[in-house]
């Protein structure tokens, strides 16, 4: 599986991690948000839930948090190391499983 699929939207910076997917209305469901070096998330300030993707260096799903409600906190695991937040559903619409590969 490709990141290709999705339009990515990449939060590199402290002030574009900081501001992430917060007050935003809704997320496309072919838009995504990666969080390089980046193994929690928080959903304060957000008005939908997510699912997230959690990611270790080589681009492998380490855990899936799927319908990730406003207000809430989200842990990947020990060797996570980057976060995709995609819209409710995107995992079954993409059909990720931990494990799978997702390096383009």
């Amino acid at each position: 599986m490709s990141l290709d699929l999705l339009r990515i939207h990449r939060a590199s910076n402290f002030w574009q991690r900081l501001r992430g997917l917060s007050f935003k209305s809704r997320l496309d469901s072919d838009a995504a948000l990666l969080l390089p070096r980046c193994s929690s998330i928080h959903t304060c300030f957000m008005r939908f839930p997510l699912d997230v993707v959690y990611l270790d260096a080589q681009g492998f799903i380490t855990h899936l948090a799927p319908h990730v409600k406003p207000w809430r906190m989200s842990l990947g695991t020990r060797t996570t190391t980057q976060t995709l937040e995609l819209s409710t559903g995107g995992i079954d619409r993409l059909d990720l499983k931990v494990g799978d590969s997702l390096a383009a």
